[in-house]
């Protein structure tokens, strides 16, 4: 009996401690990241891009705020004239070194990308990003997004994202 109670708690221990063992590295590799690498896309940042809504070209201002969770890098944005349009998503690093954001409606159903060039650290409070999704009279569309750790006033957001933009007409593509 004995024996056969060995065998029973060699084989649980052969199941259970693979599955712990990849816990343990998971959090292990989570906890040096947090530690010791400093992302500089961490944090906060305020977000201007054009869009339209009822076939209007429009303005927004975002606030986006970027955390390190155990399951990954997340994502939440808030607008301050419209408290009730919520995005929420994930980050990822790809390996050309740029930034993929997965972005979902919260609350209502929406989905857009943005890729964004990973600022350098210590040295870059502004950062552009490219957007598709669809615009709020639910065509697909592209558009510049720019990332600022300090809030701007609107004509500045507009002069940058404009002078990237300098050669196009209008700063969305809409289809």
């Amino acid at each position: 009996m004995d024996g056969v109670m060995f065998q029973i708690g060699l084989v649980f221990l052969g199941v259970i401690l693979p599955l712990f063992g990849r816990m343990f590295f998971l959090f292990a590799k989570w906890t040096v990241r947090v530690v010791f690498q400093k992302d500089s896309f961490l944090g906060e940042w305020f977000v201007y891009h054009f869009t339209t809504e009822n076939k209007e070209e429009i303005f927004k201002e975002d606030k986006y705020t970027i955390r390190l969770r155990l399951g990954g890098y997340h994502v939440t944005t808030h607008d301050n004239n419209r408290p009730d349009l919520k995005y929420f998503g994930k980050l990822r690093k790809l390996p050309d070194g740029s930034l993929l954001f997965r972005m979902s409606g919260e609350g209502f159903i929406e989905e857009f990308y943005l890729k964004m060039k990973n600022p350098i650290p210590n040295a870059e409070r502004i950062s552009l990003a490219l957007e598709l999704g669809m615009d709020f009279d639910s065509r697909i569309y592209s558009t510049i997004y720019l990332f600022s750790r300090d809030r701007m006033e609107e004509t500045d957001a507009k002069l940058k994202i404009t002078e990237k933009a300098r050669k196009t007409k209008s700063y969305i593509i809409a289809i």
